[in-house]
Parts: structure tokens; sequence; C-alpha cells
């Protein structure tokens, strides 16, 4: 939950960043609060209405740990695959 609290914190500071959202929605499925991940994911969704997972991969080159997370955690929170 320490993770969801900083990037809470990080979208107050900077609150265009999408990629922060993205993170968020998969930060949350992982720490279980799958609830409230569905809930900023479809405010994701509203906002950036052209977002799928396959979008939110190539848009970041990190290490594929973190993508494979990152996409689990879209999925499940209701992104579309592509």
């Amino acid at each position: 939950m320490t993770a969801l609290k900083w990037i809470q914190d990080g979208m107050v500071a900077g609150p265009e960043s999408f990629w922060a959202e993205r993170v968020l929605v998969a930060a949350a499925v992982h720490a279980g609060a799958r609830d409230e991940a569905r809930r900023c994911a479809l405010k994701l969704l509203h906002k950036d209405k052209d977002l799928t997972v396959t979008t939110a991969r190539d848009a970041w080159p990190f290490t594929p740990a973190f993508m494979e997370r990152l996409s689990d955690g879209l999925v499940t929170a209701g992104v579309p695959r592509t």
C-alpha cells in the first residue's frame, strides 16, 4: 500500500501524467485493491479513450518483468488488451 500512496502523491504533483495513472491502476490490483483499480481504470479510460495494454506496453522501455506486472494489473482492472 505504500507504493499506492507514493503514486497518488506523484499524481497530485503532476495531475496530467497518464503514465502515473497507469501505474496506479496496476499497483492497486497487485495490492489487492481491485475495486479501487477498476474505478481508477474507468476514470483513466474516460480521459484516454484509445488506451490499451498494448499501447501502454509499447510506450515505455522498462524491464520485461515490470511491464508484465503493469500489463497484468491493467488487464485485471479492465483495460482492453488491444
